[in-house]
């Protein structure tokens, strides 16, 4: 069965602050991280103290910082101690930006982190679940217009988080618990463990399990932001990255490429259509379906649309993280040709 993941509501948010309660490892690493910051080094003047919290931080979180002394060196130099108190939100991206071994990095979640830890109430915490939680229910409810970049632009993102509580009537926890309750929600439905299923289409009959990432234990954190591959599992071709999936079929089938633009996003959803027996058929990472609704039902929300062929030419140059994505959407293509192929429709998923 599909997957449903509940609808925020102030129920949903006591419900996840009450499993929270419950987990041992939760509570007594968050106890342990809080005395650290806030009572044994709750100042940031001293390299030693510095570099203890960033190394605890790094471990506990997996920020993959890979020279943490760089890091807490950095944060020394800054003189943060009166602009944490005074929550300034600019520091997220002063802290987040460092020079290592010749490189520039951004180290955005590991900022939010280490800033919310001194001052929970003032800065929420990003990361990889928050974000998809935020993204599904944007596509799903449109509760705010925004791109997926405007979530690592802090204070839009807290501009966010704030419509998100708004828009579901979610009035009875702070920020903290709000991110409490968006990070084990993200946590269940989007972990690498847990994933999402690729639905294929055909009147929901026909499942992909999950495919994993093949190169997502050896690929090199340099090559992502953050450090954090976000190409673990098939459904990333769905939710955030359905350009690249779209582009791989065009350079595999010569597919020709469609972009569904709706009133609030120009972007809503990329995908492909080829012709077959006389007939069109449209194809995305879920398969090929000769019904166009199967395909972007999700994305319209009653809203005016339109479908314009695309041409990949923003395709062509890719970053290093593109390149991975695109590596792994030809992997998945490659392993199923009967879901992708239209010449293959004998098989799969039409009986």
């Amino acid at each position: 069965m599909v997957t449903i993941i509940p609808t925020p509501c102030n129920q949903e948010v006591e419900k996840y602050l009450e499993l929270w309660d419950t987990n041992d490892k939760f509570v007594l690493q968050e106890k342990s991280i809080n005395k650290l910051f806030t009572e044994i080094f709750p100042d940031n003047t001293n390299i030693e103290h510095v570099l203890i919290k960033a190394s605890v931080l790094n471990d506990f979180y997996s920020t993959n910082i890979f020279s943490i002394y760089d890091m807490a060196k950095h944060i020394v130099s800054l003189d943060i101690d009166k602009r944490l108190k005074k929550g300034d939100e600019t520091l997220i991206s002063e802290i987040g930006h460092i020079v290592i071994a010749d490189k520039e990095k951004y180290f955005y979640s590991f900022a939010t982190k280490y800033c919310s830890h001194h001052n929970p109430e003032t800065f929420p915490i990003y990361d990889s679940y928050v974000d998809k939680v935020l993204m599904h229910f944007k596509k799903k409810d449109k509760f705010a217009v925004f791109k997926q970049s405007d979530l690592k632009d802090y204070p839009t993102y807290k501009d966010i988080l704030s419509q998100f509580a708004k828009f579901y009537g979610i009035t009875s926890c702070s920020l903290k618990e709000l991110d409490m309750y968006l990070w084990q929600l993200g946590k269940e439905f989007f972990s690498q463990k847990i994933a999402l299923p690729t639905v294929f289409f055909k009147n929901g009959e026909k499942y992909l399990q999950t495919i994993k990432n093949p190169k997502y234990e050896t690929s090199n954190p340099d090559d992502f932001e953050d450090g954090i591959n976000p190409y673990i599992d098939a459904d990333v071709f769905l939710h955030g990255s359905c350009q690249l999936f779209a582009f791989a079929l065009h350079n595999k089938y010569k597919y020709t490429g469609l972009n569904l633009q709706t009133e609030s996003n120009e972007y809503a959803h990329f995908f492909c259509k080829a012709n077959f027996i006389g007939k069109e058929f449209y194809i995305d990472v879920r398969g090929i379906t000769e019904n166009l609704n199967d395909v972007i039902s999700q994305f319209i929300y009653r809203e005016k649309y339109e479908i314009v062929e695309y041409d990949f030419k923003n395709e062509k140059v890719l970053s290093k993280e593109e390149a991975h994505g695109l590596e792994f959407a030809e992997h998945i293509i490659n392993i199923h040709p009967d879901f992708y192929n239209i010449n293959g429709l004998g098989g799969a998923f039409y009986e």
